[in-house]
């Protein structure tokens, strides 16, 4: 089926973005996760560079740099970001998901 090699051909593309951005398992959608990285920098400056090693996971933190040795510009990680197995980026720090309580009902 056409469909199926097609989509066979695209597979090995994704992933040797996410293997050469090199992010964590828990981003699940790693290109659309840098593309809104990469647009919070600086909306009309296409020459911008974010890796894993430019992001501070803890502190829901990342550098833009437009140039590989300049030390660039902290950004904070969108609200909500994932930034550890079972952690979000909340109010600027990487927070543990709260487990839900069992119902009583």
């Amino acid at each position: 089926d056409k469909s199926d090699k097609k989509e066979k051909e695209n597979k090995p593309n994704a992933k040797t973005f996410a293997s050469a951005v090199g992010l964590p398992e828990w981003i699940t959608d790693p290109r659309s996760f840098m593309d809104t990285l990469l647009k919070e920098c600086h909306p009309h400056h296409e020459e911008e560079r974010i890796s894993n090693e430019t992001i501070n996971w803890q502190k829901c933190e990342y550098t833009c740099r437009h140039h590989p040795h300049e030390q660039g510009h902290i950004k904070q990680l969108p609200e909500g970001t994932p930034c550890g197995n079972g952690k979000n980026c909340k109010n600027k720090v990487c927070e543990e998901e709260p487990t839900p309580l069992p119902s009583c009902r």
